[in-house]
């Protein structure tokens, strides 16, 4: 970009595998692994590539199942949220509400065997914004703090395209960011 700002774009699914984590293997050889059995065993494969669930019923003890949990742990015990890099970097929270009707659609769609879908909002949501809306949905009020912290392997920027679940499976997310909060913060307060 010749020193030019970049301009963000949600992940196509068309985008070729590259894995810069072990985690990210794993989904990567999930994928190819569906198609393998798919094509052998003669049964249609469709492949929801979720983004950041969350809602009711999620564990809220497993550090593996996003942010917004361990956030709303940290700030119902009175401790500070620490923001790793300098809060910018965005991600794709998909509300599990979304996420069920994304499911429904590609059980009950035509659409050919190895049809891949992202399932997400579609939105880039930086995570000091996401801690922000957390702490109101919550009712919390504990300091954030931005500590440049980061996990090898992490990428920058993170949000899908959604365009191919909205035109091949009429997926359309419902839930926003600060109703599901609310929702998910209303449930786990109980």
């Amino acid at each position: 970009a010749a020193g030019r700002p970049l301009t963000m774009i949600g992940t196509p699914e068309s985008l070729p595998f590259a894995p810069g984590s072990i985690y990210a293997a794993t989904k990567a050889s999930q994928e190819l692994l569906l198609v393998a059995a798919s094509e052998a065993l003669g049964f249609s494969a469709v492949t929801l590539r979720l983004q950041n669930v969350y809602g009711a019923g999620q564990s809220l003890q497993n550090p593996y199942t996003g942010i917004i949990s361990i956030f709303f742990n940290r700030a119902r015990q009175g401790l500070m949220l620490p923001i790793y890099e300098d809060g910018k970097e965005t991600r794709d929270f998909v509300h599990v509400d979304d996420v069920v009707a994304g499911l429904i659609s590609a059980m009950t769609s035509d659409v050919p065997s190895g049809t891949v879908c992202n399932i997400g909002s579609g939105i880039a949501t930086p995570v000091d914004e996401l801690a922000g809306e957390l702490l109101r949905a919550g009712g919390l009020d504990v300091p954030v703090e931005v500590t440049g912290q980061f996990r090898v392997g992490d990428i920058r920027h993170n949000f899908a395209d959604i365009e191919r679940a909205r035109t091949l499976l009429n997926y359309t997310p419902k839930v926003s960011l600060a109703d599901g909060l609310r929702r998910f913060c209303g449930w786990a307060a109980g």
